[in-house]
């Protein structure tokens, strides 16, 4: 029995050194977020200059305003990390820090006869928040929390209390969440925690002492007073920046941008954790599920907040398992008489321990191919260069492009810290800074929801920079399709064009790039036969099929879609081939397309899925198909409009106008809600709308909408041509002939509105 005693003991010391391992390989995921290069470059700019800059430097769009910067210290950190071990130094340094938050939090809950179960939930919780492992300010914030929580929980009436003022002053100065530190001591202060009178002095006096600190940084009242201030301006009425920036979106939500993750350890984290309360709903710890309330509430509003959520689930299911151990006394008792509680131990320590090692060596072995660079990379340590526009970076700079860039928001942090500061951005992820305004201006533009070029011609664009993520809001189209702009550099990751102007002529004429020029990633035949056979994912030619795709060059997205399915045929592809075939109007290539992409069990459950395969039989004719789809694809998503739009335009056809009405009023709802919206789709519906209240000879209704058109659309000549042939039908050919002289005035050349206007001449005679 002494034996099996020391195996037990063993085994419980491997499933810790385990866990910690499999820790680590977590934390050491290359670098890919974007605000790591924004973050090293202020690092190195106060480093250089001796102060902490109070306005801002880095953009040409908001030159001279006020800038609080209260990460600076953390930025410094990087920085001189950063200059001595390089880019993995600092992954170590995350590693550290995530290995040190995770050893406080297991110190506050472990026990010996519940360690497989506070490790598993450290398993659970470690996953869930390994989505926000990044190299960012928010990473001391983790290790801040965790030490707050070690203090008040073991040591909360004794004079380790008294760190917790020089813990402040640091976090206050790392990250603008330091205010948690003052609701923690509240929290605990309200819960009676503290216990006897002397102890509530010193509590009392630490804490006064702690607000104190969280004054002590280069900005004063004003730093203390920003993360609230900042916390108001993101959350404000218009919502703009929690609907469309990916951190900042629920993990429960969906926004018309498409930035959705299924956080599925999250979920699992949340089921198990409220399971524990409610299990423990008798001997509930107060403290515990008010701080679980109040985190839960954050990571559910935005997603940047799981990490910081997992912390908090941890700390109250470990107290809820401690909490419940003492009802397994029966069980373990029943063990005991049987000599099979020591072998029980064992054995599930075994087994805890061959899932984090077969979770581990996954993580270890998982590689991907470096088309730029002709090589295999593991997922550990390093940077994952095809997340920033590395190649098109390169471009500007060996071209010595100059004047004014415009850059998309996630490429903002990386041209900071690589073209700073002979560039400067027109946004980066400062949003604070920025604010919802300027910011809405920019999504309208990338988006081309207003005219963009007299936001070019306010700010003197010359050059336009995007990463491969943001061609599909329209924007590289619209320029591809301008005779003032040439596109002059396009890889997987990012695309440059230049103004046609005598400063960049030079340029574009030596870098002009036609479709006859895409030869990219064209690799050898034994290369292509050995990704073929790792079943490597073919990353870059995926991107550029897909950016092709949003820019209308079809042909060239199904050459470099071939390439992608000689190397690993993914469930991406059927679905972007039938969505090609439907632009280019092969609509019996698209329908086959559709067929095989729905033979993979995830794009079953995809609206755009059964959305081009509406689209398919709509062209090919078989309207009761098309129907069928376009209604799958708005059950699947309530909120894809361009399907309502569809089954609207089906029913009018089939001459049912109140359905027809009825699709058409849901899909502008639908747009009327939308965050980032286009006048001219909105125009359209309208449009729509107009013609089906005339085919129900509702003509009160169908003038309103047609007025409601126009105004959102001034300069679109097929809407008042629809119009004039409206009044025309109504005999108002007064109105009729004003609506075609106006297409006219729009598009000279416009056919369809002279040969009306010869027709009402004998009605007007």
């Amino acid at each position: 029995m002494n034996m099996l005693s020391g195996l037990n003991k063993i085994s419980r010391i491997i499933v810790i050194s385990a866990f910690f391992a499999l820790l680590i390989i977590c934390a050491s995921q290359e670098i890919k977020e974007n605000d790591t290069w924004l973050h090293l470059r202020t690092g190195q700019f106060i480093s250089e200059n001796g102060y902490v800059p109070k306005s801002d430097i880095y953009s040409f769009t908001m030159a001279g305003k006020g800038w609080v910067n209260h990460e600076w210290l953390s930025q410094i950190i990087f920085y001189k990390i950063y200059s001595i071990f390089g880019i993995n130094g600092l992954i170590f340094m995350r590693i550290f820090i995530i290995m040190a938050s995770f050893a406080l939090l297991l110190g506050i809950g472990y026990r010996r006869n519940t360690h497989l179960f506070i490790v598993l939930m450290a398993l659970l919780a470690l996953l869930a928040a390994q989505a926000r492992f990044f190299v960012r300010p928010e990473l001391f914030t983790l290790f801040f929390v965790a030490f707050y929580l070690f203090i008040l929980e073991r040591y909360i009436k004794t004079r380790y209390l008294y760190l917790l003022p020089f813990i402040q002053i640091l976090w206050a100065n790392t990250h603008g969440y330091y205010l948690l530190g003052p609701l923690f001591l509240l929290i605990y202060a309200a819960s009676g925690a503290v216990g006897s009178r002397a102890n509530i002095r010193r509590f009392l006096f630490v804490s006064a002492i702690v607000f104190a600190a969280s004054f002590f940084t280069p900005n004063l009242q004003i730093g203390v007073l920003y993360p609230l201030k900042a916390i108001a301006h993101i959350s404000g009425t218009s919502n703009i920046f929690l609907n469309t920036i990916a951190e900042l979106i629920s993990p429960f939500g969906k926004e018309v941008f498409g930035i959705y993750v299924r956080y599925n350890w999250y979920r699992l984290l949340i089921l198990i954790s409220s399971v524990l309360f409610i299990l423990n709903i008798k001997r509930i710890n107060l403290r515990h599920f008010v701080l679980y309330l109040i985190f839960l509430s954050l990571s559910w509003v935005a997603n940047r907040n799981i990490a910081l959520f997992s912390v908090i689930a941890l700390l109250t299911s470990a107290n809820n398992i401690n909490a419940l151990a003492s009802g397994w006394t029966a069980i373990s008792g029943y063990l005991k008489k049987r000599g099979m509680d020591g072998y029980s131990a064992v054995f599930c320590n075994v087994a805890i321990i061959a899932l984090f090692f077969s979770m581990g060596f996954k993580a270890l072995n998982a590689e991907y191919y470096v088309f730029d660079e002709g090589r295999f990379k593991k997922r550990l340590f390093g940077v994952r260069g095809d997340h920033y526009p590395e190649g098109a970076l390169d471009f500007i700079e060996s071209n010595k492009v100059s004047g004014n860039i415009f850059n998309d928001f996630n490429a903002g942090g990386y041209m900071i810290w690589r073209l700073f500061p002979e560039h400067k951005v027109f946004i980066d992820g400062r949003t604070e800074l920025y604010g919802a305004s300027f910011y809405k201006e920019y999504l309208d533009t990338i988006c081309v929801v207003k005219e963009w070029k007299k936001v070019y011609e306010t700010y003197d664009i010359q050059c336009v920079l995007l990463h491969s993520d943001t061609v599909s809001k329209g924007l590289a189209k619209s320029l591809l399709d301008d005779k003032e702009w040439e596109l002059v550099y396009l890889d997987a990751s990012g695309i440059v064009f230049l103004k046609d102007s005598a400063k960049n002529r030079g340029i574009i004429e030596k870098n002009r790039v036609t479709p006859d020029d895409f030869n990219m990633y064209n690799l050898k035949p034994e290369v292509m036969a050995e990704l073929k056979e790792r079943k490597v994912d073919p990353g870059a030619h995926m991107n550029l099929a897909a950016t092709f795709f949003y820019l209308g060059l079809y042909d060239a997205a199904l050459k470099y879609l071939a390439r992608a399915e000689a190397i690993n045929i993914t469930a991406d592809m059927p679905k972007l081939k039938a969505a090609i075939y439907v632009g280019k109007g092969l609509f019996e290539d698209a329908l086959v397309s559709s067929e095989m992409a729905l033979r993979y069990k995830r794009n079953i459950m995809d609206s755009d899925v059964w959305y081009n395969m509406g689209c398919a039989y709509s062209g090919i004719g078989s309207q009761d198909e098309a129907l069928e789809s376009f209604g799958m694809a708005a059950r699947l998503d309530p909120i894809h409009y361009s399907s309502y739009e569809r089954l609207a335009e089906i029913y009018y056809n089939r001459k049912e106008f109140e359905e027809a009405a009825r699709f058409n009023i849901r899909a502008l709802e639908i747009l009327d809600g939308y965050t980032i919206k286009s006048n001219k789709k909105v125009s359209k519906l309208h449009l729509s709308l107009a013609v089906i209240y005339d085919g129900m000879a509702a003509y009160d209704k169908a003038e309103r909408e047609f007025d409601s058109a126009i105004s959102l659309s001034h300069d679109d000549p097929h809407m008042y041509n629809v119009a004039g042939v409206f009044y025309a039908k109504n005999k108002r050919f007064d109105e009729a002939v004003r609506c075609w002289r106006k297409s006219l005035e729009v598009d000279p050349e416009n056919k369809e509105a002279r040969e009306n206007l010869k027709k009402a001449k004998r009605f007007l005679k």
